[in-house]
């Protein structure tokens, strides 16, 4: 599933990034890296950027960005 499709409170891992690779060492710089676990922390009113939590931080990531990282949900036990 895209990482836009991500709801608020839910936490995914990161399976793939397919952004120029300018972007992806932006984004890995920042701690969003294939195998990291994040979460959907809110999104602005008009829907664009979206706050992620990932390792530690807040990250705000607009919307055509986020549609290109892949992520795989985490079930709650």
């Amino acid at each position: 599933m895209k990482l836009t499709q991500l709801t608020p409170g839910r936490r995914a891992l990161i399976t793939s990034m397919t952004l120029s690779q300018a972007v992806v060492i932006r984004l890995e710089a920042l701690g969003l890296r294939v195998g990291e676990e994040i979460e959907c922390v809110r999104t602005a009113p008009l829907l664009d950027p979206i706050e992620y939590s990932v390792g530690g931080s807040l990250i705000a990531l607009r919307r055509p960005d986020a549609a290109q990282i892949e992520v795989a949900l985490i079930t709650n036990p």
